[in-house]
């Protein structure tokens, strides 16, 4: 008995000493350059060109490139070397043109090249016309509108048919944005009173034009217009709040802008859940537009109006 203890001994010390000694070893993670950009119409382009690392990693302490090269291309012709500048890629000598198309050209010394695939500019977008309706009747919703203003736009069709319209408006009293407690302006199309986001893809959600961070603004798919003008009715509140004090609007401005739609399919890879608090759950691909790297580049076109009440 005592001969059998001894080999079980020796045995359940062999097979932890086995254990020990195979640690989980993971294959070091490949760098892949990191490029994104927001190509806007009319403006001077701005790019950020920044580094991956695994999620066992610690953040590293600058997320960007420092020494990076970074080149815009238009129409296959280089115009521009863009320089570091608050941790993005600048060049004010530069200005993003409707219906050019650009790539941008990205070197980092010791780590790789990267570059975008083409994005084609918008063209200008072309409002036919603006009428402005004080005296409508609003019906009681979730939404408390106290004088309510009606803004029919009357736009020609963009020519990109895989793009996105997308419009906003903001009261303002002379120069100053009035504040309003949950949502500024409610979007309604004219031709309809309710928009079926979960059912149609004529439809999305775009960042707010006006700035307002917790507001998004709609999204007209240009696919799914039916003739060369596409009417779209915005609703404002003259009401609004100007520091503590109650104030009337005197002015609105109008927002049109022209999305890619790049940008939609990057937003929603964006929002997708990649399962973070299952390290078992099978990841999602994340959209990308960018050759040698991972990313996105995407353009916009926008416009706004200013109109007295």
């Amino acid at each position: 008995m005592k001969s059998h203890h001894h080999i079980w001994y020796i045995l359940t010390l062999a097979f932890f000493s086995c254990q020990d000694s195979n640690k989980l070893n993971l294959p070091a993670p490949l760098t892949k350059i990191v490029i994104n950009g927001l190509l806007v119409a009319n403006e001077s382009p701005k790019v950020y060109v920044g580094k991956t690392w695994a999620v066992t990693d610690f953040t590293p302490a600058q997320t960007y490139y420092e020494n990076a090269q970074v080149q815009l291309w238009e129409n296959d012709i280089l115009i521009g070397i863009l320089t570091l500048k608050n941790g993005f890629y600048e060049s004010a000598k530069v200005l993003i043109k409707p219906k050019k198309s650009y790539i941008i050209r990205v070197e980092v010394p010791n780590v790789g090249k990267a570059e975008s695939k083409p994005v084609v500019i918008p063209p200008d977008i072309e409002t036919m016309q603006i009428v402005l309706n004080p005296n409508i009747k609003w019906v009681t919703r979730e939404i408390l509108i106290r004088k309510p203003v009606l803004i029919q736009l009357f736009i020609k069709k963009p020519a990109n048919s895989s793009d996105y319209l997308v419009t906003s408006a903001l009261g303002f009293k002379d120069e100053n944005k009035i504040i309003f407690s949950n949502l500024t302006t409610e979007n309604v199309e004219i031709s309809s009173s309710s928009l079926d986001f979960n059912g149609s893809n004529c439809y999305s959600l775009f960042p707010e034009l006006s700035g307002i961070e917790y507001k998004r603004s709609i999204g007209y798919n240009i696919a799914c217009f039916t003739g060369q003008t596409k009417e779209i009715g915005l609703v404002i509140d003259k009401i609004g709040q100007l520091g503590i004090n109650s104030v009337e609007a005197n002015f609105v401005r109008v927002y049109v802008a022209v999305y890619a739609a790049e940008y939609l399919q990057y937003a929603k890879a964006a929002q997708a859940i990649e399962g973070a608090d299952n390290a078992f759950i099978e990841t999602k691909p994340t959209y990308s537009n960018i050759i040698g790297g991972i990313g996105f580049v995407t353009a916009v076109n926008k416009k706004d109006t200013t109109l007295r009440l």
